[in-house]
């Protein structure tokens, strides 16, 4: 007897990055289930040429629900065919490159991002800046770490391009002092997240933030290099359960910084916009093997610094 289809429900979590990556997960299940029907694909920001409408109601009990980054993909179709499974809900980011990472055309080809922009020229470096409330002691969040401004500063002498810092430039210390230390780079802000993500996506040399929607933008870029630091959920050893270190792509310089669990004191202001922040490159092999590292689990804490948190 043939199967019911089964239910894959996106229910997206947070902002434009964190919804795109829910919807490549739940791409990467539909053609390990290909009986199955995806709804909830719609985005504000861009058209999704990608599942079938809204989620329906549903009233059973063979439903599941999936959240966070990691997920074992064999272990969730046993149960799916063992149990019977008929919905699966989606509530989770899956920010692990393992679920997407070899279909970046394909990809591509689901989303709408429009008519490509000319906006960066190929000697400029496109130098992503999250802000926002995550930087202030009233709403932090420990796996949002600002790029030190020593990072950028070294990237912008190695490279010898022209620095253009591009996102949110709001009345907060971290954007303050990026004007206060480049006051001959350019700044492009006041763009919507599709215009910027676009903007973004022309750029031949890109320094990454901590940002699910910059690492998105850089990755379907035409970029030849993307500056990445191992900050935040990008430090594997800070979230084993994240991975998007895309190792095996040739575009990416990785960069190991000690762990900066953010907490936004005057402490690690001072450090990310005054002093010097020690970072290594790293080559790919390296990268992997810090994530074998963090998956195995450390015996002996990561260094931790700037923190007024630390145990």
């Amino acid at each position: 007897m043939a199967r019911n289809p089964i239910s894959l429900a996106v229910h997206p979590v947070g902002q434009l990055g964190n919804r795109l990556l829910a919807l490549f997960f739940a791409h990467h299940l539909s053609r390990l289930m290909p009986n199955a029907i995806v709804t909830g694909c719609e985005i504000e920001e861009f058209p999704v040429r990608f599942g079938q409408g809204p989620n329906p109601l549903y009233d059973g009990d063979r439903e599941i629900t999936l959240t966070g980054h990691d997920v074992d993909v064999p272990a969730l179709l046993r149960e799916v065919e063992q149990a019977g499974i008929e919905r699966i809900n989606l509530r989770g980011v899956f920010a692990r490159v393992e679920y997407f990472g070899d279909r970046r055309d394909e990809l591509r080809e689901l989303i709408d991002f429009g008519a490509p922009s000319n906006f960066f020229d190929d000697d400029q470096l496109a130098i992503h800046v999250r802000s926002g409330p995550h930087l202030t002691p009233m709403h932090i969040h420990e796996d949002f770490t600002p790029a030190p401004l020593s990072f950028h500063e070294q990237i912008i002498a190695e490279t010898g391009l022209k620095p253009v810092f591009i996102g949110q430039f709001d009345d907060h210390f971290y954007p303050r002092a990026i004007q206060a230390r480049f006051p001959d780079a350019e700044f492009v802000s006041g763009g919507s997240p599709a215009e910027d993500f676009g903007r973004l996506m022309s750029a031949r040399n890109i320094v990454a933030s901590v940002s699910s929607y910059c690492w998105l933008a850089s990755w379907f870029s035409r970029a030849t290099r993307i500056h990445l630091p191992l900050l935040g959920f990008l430090n594997p050893i800070h979230r084993a359960d994240c991975d998007l270190l895309p190792t095996a792509d040739a575009r990416y310089a990785f960069y190991e910084f000690p762990v900066i669990r953010w907490d936004a004191s005057l402490e690690q202001q001072d450090l990310l916009t005054r002093q010097h922040v020690p970072m290594k490159h790293l080559a790919p092999a390296a990268v992997d093997a810090l994530k074998v590292r963090a998956r195995e689990g450390m015996r002996d804490p990561p260094l931790e610094v700037g923190s007024a948190k630390r145990a």
